[in-house]
């Protein structure tokens, strides 16, 4: 049996948007595209909530980026 998930740790994509500085069309186009996993906790159809780690992931996400390690199609640049 999977332990609780403590509510209080964990993000809105919104704050996971404003943190990196990054929009949430690009968060979830790196979900859809599996450079992030799916969310620590979906509450409803609408809402669900990230822990630290995707901040931390999304971070290093754009960091190889600019670096030009990862090359992502165009339509992550439109978003």
């Amino acid at each position: 049996m999977t332990p609780p998930i403590d509510k209080h740790n964990l993000h809105k994509i919104s704050d996971l948007a404003r943190e990196t500085g990054v929009s949430t069309a690009t968060i979830k186009f790196y979900m859809r595209e599996g450079l992030l996993p799916k969310p620590t906790l979906k509450t409803g159809r609408n809402m669900a909530y990230y822990d630290r780690s995707f901040i931390d992931r999304i971070r290093v996400i754009k960091e190889l980026q600019q670096k030009r390690y990862l090359p992502l199609r165009s339509e992550e640049r439109r978003v």
